[in-house]
């Protein structure tokens, strides 16, 4: 949940547990940090997800926007704990084969929307929004000792690899699931879009997580 407001600083996470009809706030409330691509990690039980831009001075979000606050900055891989709503910053995501590339640049400042694990135990995401390229990215990891998912990095920061370019992206399209507990490439979600007529159409789409092809 976060505020919609020209502010929009700050994420609160909600719980419903199983049985109940209500949603509740975890033990942590608000945190300063704007995320999404939110995902359920099953090799630890955390949460992960990247932040977003979080503007000063009640100025707007997103790709436009100038006035950012550094020490929260948007592209950052967080942990999020279930339990209690704690967040913790893993270091900044750029790109292994090209730390300055620009699309990422752009798909990072205007907010990456998609996120989930693949059976091989990679965190994928994509930037869906009108601003983002539709660009599947991945990050690789291992469980430590600890029994924490460690995502691939270099010290200074997270490390990713991005599939080619898809010839199109799904609008509007910014969740995603795996279908059954088989080996597979795919991830699916649904586009919602508004015709001509204005009326929302909405179209099941798989996406190729090695290409980022869409049908």
């Amino acid at each position: 949940n976060k505020t919609q407001t020209k502010k929009r600083d700050r994420t609160l996470l909600r719980v419903r547990d199983l049985g109940s009809d209500t949603f509740r706030e975890l033990p942590k409330g608000d945190v300063p940090w704007v995320y999404n691509s939110l995902a359920y990690n099953p090799a630890d039980g955390y949460l992960y997800a990247i932040s977003q831009d979080r503007p000063l001075n009640g100025k707007d979000s997103g790709f436009t926007s100038t006035d950012i606050d550094k020490s929260l900055f948007y592209g950052t891989l967080l942990r999020i704990s279930p339990v209690s709503g704690e967040v913790a910053p893993l270091g900044e995501i750029k790109l292994d084969a090209n730390q300055n590339d620009p699309l990422f640049e752009q798909d990072a400042h205007a907010g990456f929307t998609n996120g989930t694990f693949d059976v091989d135990g990679n965190f994928i995401f994509a930037n869906n929004s009108d601003y983002g390229s539709g660009r599947v990215y991945s990050i690789g990891g291992t469980v430590n000792e600890q029994g924490l998912w460690i995502p691939q990095n270099n010290s200074d920061y997270v490390v990713a690899d991005a599939s080619s370019f898809p010839d199109s992206k799904p609008e509007n399209s910014n969740d995603w699931a795996f279908a059954g507990l088989e080996r597979s490439k795919f991830i699916w979600s649904i586009s919602s879009e508004y015709e001509k007529s204005e009326t929302r159409r909405q179209t099941l789409v798989r996406t190729d997580t090695t290409t980022g092809a869409t049908i």
